[in-house]
């Protein structure tokens, strides 16, 4: 959340920027040009002639928190727009041009126009998929999703139907289509990489005891890419499996 301050008197004015760190009476000091002037009203999301007067309080996740409320001489306003999103985890550019984002958070994935800046739902909060992580798509439009709350990874079709094709996926989390090859992976320690089989069957274990791999990507050379996090470490493997290298180490 981010606050600005206006202080009224006539001599000086300044602005104040909560850090979002969740400490309360945390806030980070930064200089603002008097708002009198048309063009300070504007960046601070003032109308001409008037200040901030708006209180900002408690509501959704904050519900039970503290209202601010600005000491005498102080008036406090709102300096950006919400987000129209809920969270941006996995990302990936579809056949459309448009980008889709996982939203664990929003329990939901959305379609962003790079042009226009439009956002579709493509699956809703209460839909098929529940709280996806990352996602994939597969040369017939199929998205698939990992859903990191329930362990499973779930597959829409273009139509709109929703089908589970892996439902025993412990901190289901990573995801790529490789040559329509599903690779989905989970971020726990002792965790697996399997590839799925979009008809529901058996996967196939490509590797397991990993240090909670996260966000898959194959490389030119043909092998899987991924961070291990428990090594802090980026590692590669074949999709036929055997043994993981190190890429790249000491990440901090």
């Amino acid at each position: 959340v981010c606050l600005t301050i206006i202080r009224t008197d006539a001599r000086r004015q300044c602005a104040a920027i909560r850090t979002g760190d969740g400490r309360r009476g945390s806030w980070r000091r930064n200089v603002a040009a008097r708002p009198g002037s048309i063009g300070n009203r504007k960046r601070l999301g003032m109308p001409p002639g008037e200040g901030i007067e708006e209180m900002l309080e408690p509501a959704g996740r904050n519900s039970d928190g503290i209202a601010a409320r600005p000491a005498e001489g102080w008036t406090l306003g709102r300096i950006t727009r919400p987000s129209r999103l809920n969270g941006a985890n996995g990302l990936r550019t579809g056949a459309d041009g448009r980008i889709y984002v996982a939203q664990v958070a929003g329990s939901k994935v959305s379609a962003i126009d790079v042009d226009t800046g439009a956002i579709e739902t493509i699956s809703p909060m209460g839909g098929g998929i529940i709280g996806p992580d990352d996602l994939a798509f597969d040369s017939a439009g199929n998205l698939y999703c990992t859903e990191i709350t329930e362990g499973r990874v779930t597959m829409m079709t273009p139509r709109g139907e929703y089908r589970t094709i892996q439902g025993d996926m412990p901190v289901a989390n990573p995801i790529t289509c490789y040559q329509d090859r599903v690779i989905a992976g989970e971020l726990r320690i002792g965790g697996r990489i399997m590839e799925l089989d979009r008809n529901g069957g058996a996967p196939r274990v490509i590797i397991d005891g990993l240090p909670m791999v996260n966000a898959f990507e194959v490389g030119p050379d043909g092998k899987l890419y991924f961070p291990a996090q428990g090594a802090n470490e980026i590692w590669r493997v074949s999709l036929d499996g055997g043994e993981p290298e190190v890429v790249a180490k000491d990440l901090g």
